[in-house]
C-alpha cells in the first residue's frame, strides 16, 4: 500500500544545560577538594544509543573542564583539587548528546556558585601588616609633633628670656635715670646760700 509508509525523525539536541550540585558547603577554604555533581533529569536520546557522550563543566560561562557523562548513570562527577581563590564563580554544566564517546577518555559540570576563603594565615599576616604599618604611622606622627613642641617650647624659652632681659635693662635705665633725677634735685635744693 501505498502512503502508510512512516518516516520517524529523531531530533537531538547539540547541548542540554544539566542539573548540577556541589557535595558539601558551597564555601571552602583555599586548598580544599570540591566534588560537582551534574545529572540530568529529562529523558536523554543519543546517537547509537551511546552510553559516554561528553559534559563541559564551565566557570563563569567558560568551559573548565571535559568530562565524561555516563548516560547509564545519568550522571558526570567533576573535581577540583587544591581550590584557590581564582576558582570562586559561578558553575554550570552542559551535556553534549550528540557527540558519542567510546570509553572515559576524557575528563573535565551547570549552575552552583563556590566561594573559596582565603587562608587564616594569610589573613592573620595581612592583619598583622596593616596594623604594624598604622602604629608606625602613629609614631612617626607623634615624633613629628613632639619635635615640633620641642622646637616651639625652645623658641617660647628665648623669647621669654629675651623679655625678662629687656624688662632688666629697662628697669636699669629707669633706676639710673631715676638717680640722675635725684642728684639733678639735690643740686637744685642746696642749703647753702648764694652769693649775691
Amino acid at each position: 500500500m501505498r502512503g502508510h509508509n512512516i518516516i520517524e525523525i529523531l531530533v537531538i539536541a547539540n547541548f542540554l544545560p544539566a542539573d548540577i550540585s556541589v557535595s558539601g558547603a558551597s564555601t571552602v577554604s583555599e586548598g580544599d577538594y570540591v566534588e560537582f555533581r551534574c545529572t540530568l533529569s529529562v529523558t536523554l536520546q543519543t546517537i547509537r544509543k551511546c552510553q559516554l557522550i561528553h559534559s563541559y563543566l564551565r566557570r563563569n560561562d567558560s568551559i573548565l573542564q571535559v568530562q565524561t557523562f555516563n548516560v547509564t548513570k545519568m550522571e558526570a562527577i567533576f573535581t577540583i583539587q587544591g581550590t584557590a581563590m581564582r576558582d570562586s564563580g559561578h558553575y554550570s554544566c552542559v551535556v553534549l548528546p550528540s557527540t558519542c564517546i567510546k570509553k572515559h577518555e576524557i575528563y573535565g559540570n551547570n549552575a552552583v556558585i563556590l566561594e573559596v576563603k582565603g587562608s587564616l594565615f594569610f589573613q592573620v599576616l595581612a592583619s598583622a601588616v596593616g596594623i604594624s604599618m598604622i602604629l608606625s604611622l602613629a609614631l612617626a606622627l607623634w615624633w613629628i609633633n613632639k619635635q615640633g613642641s620641642a622646637s616651639a617650647l625652645c623658641n617660647l624659652s628665648a623669647e621669654i628670656q629675651q623679655a625678662d632681659t629687656d624688662m632688666w635693662e629697662e628697669q636699669q635705665e629707669q633706676q639710673a635715670e631715676a638717680d640722675n633725677m635725684e642728684t639733678q634735685d639735690d643740686d637744685s635744693f642746696s642749703t647753702e646760700p648764694d652769693d649775691q
